[in-house]
């Protein structure tokens, strides 16, 4: 299965990335760093092989990803589509290095992320998937663009403060998803940083659902989709239930499921920036866990 890289409108979600890659397990310790937001993603820096640069933080993404020329055996290539057309990232290892983690020797990929500049407004070093995060918990913080990432966390504890709602997290391959009432269907979503909109299958859209907004130009979103001729999709605000509390979201509906099925993930649509960013997102990987709190609440 190919490598699905679709970088349109902010959106990166990759999937088939070769083999799969061993999860990297470091010993327990707290990282508390600035984190970067443009175009409605969040960057970070890091390094790989010494070079330092941006690295998009994207739980869409199952491995490491770094920027170089691909070389090596063409026929252990793995093909990413997306919107600087198509392009080639071979298996590699490099020594990662992200504040005070450090892995020598890191199984990822290595290829052609210039596409991804026009989302950073500057030269893209590479992508932090999950291959480094599966045994940690993230404390992301939009409204201070903060991130505190901890590794091999101890289990939560009782607070007197509690989230605004708590989900358990559940995986379609690599992804996290979270599943949501809307309405009487159960939606599963992908968690996905590396998503400026949130996406949601069309054929799950209700008669009902709202627009998003009153101004006809920001009812839809111009995207490129499979490969098809960029088109404009529409925006609508649905509704999502947990517990007493209900959110609209505004997700662009297109035909998901079809990209969906074809990185063979069962999931119906993904919550990104537009939805995370309102909280302070708590995503405890290590222990199966999704909160949010408000967006203002002390750490």
């Amino acid at each position: 299965m190919p490598v699905v890289l679709t970088a349109q409108e902010g959106v990166v979600l990759v999937a088939g990335a070769g083999p799969e890659a061993e999860c990297v397990s470091f010993p327990a310790t707290r990282y508390y760093t600035p984190v970067v937001v443009k175009q409605h993603l969040v960057w970070v820096r890091a390094s790989v092989n010494g070079q330092a640069g941006w690295f998009l933080l994207d739980t869409g993404a199952p491995v490491v990803m770094w920027n170089q020329a691909a070389s090596g055996d063409p026929s252990a290539a793995v093909e990413a589509r997306g919107v600087a057309g198509r392009a080639a990232f071979v298996p590699a290892r490099a020594d990662f290095e992200w504040g005070h983690l450090q892995v020598p020797g890191l199984p990822g990929l290595a290829g052609d992320l210039s596409g991804l500049a026009a989302l950073n407004g500057q030269a893209v070093q590479g992508i932090i998937g999950m291959q480094v995060l599966r045994h940690s918990r993230l404390t992301l913080d939009f409204a201070r663009q903060t991130l505190l990432l901890e590794t091999r966390p101890a289990p939560p504890t009782n607070t007197n403060a509690a989230p605004l709602c708590e989900w358990p997290l559940r995986w379609a391959g690599h992804l996290p998803v979270v599943e949501i009432q809307a309405g009487k269907r159960t939606l599963r979503l992908g968690i996905d940083t590396g998503a400026s909109v949130n996406l949601l299958d069309e054929a799950l859209v209700g008669r009902s659902a709202r627009k998003a907004s009153r101004s006809e130009a920001e009812e839809s979103v111009l995207l490129q989709f499979l490969g098809m001729e960029g088109q404009r999709w529409p925006v609508r605000e649905v509704a999502l239930q947990t517990g007493a509390i209900t959110f609209h979201p505004p997700f662009v509906c297109l035909p998901f499921r079809q990209m969906a099925e074809e990185m063979e993930l069962d999931i119906d649509g993904l919550l990104g920036y537009p939805f995370l960013s309102r909280f302070r997102v708590v995503l405890d990987f290590e222990h199966g866990m999704m909160q949010l709190w408000p967006a203002e609440a002390g750490q």
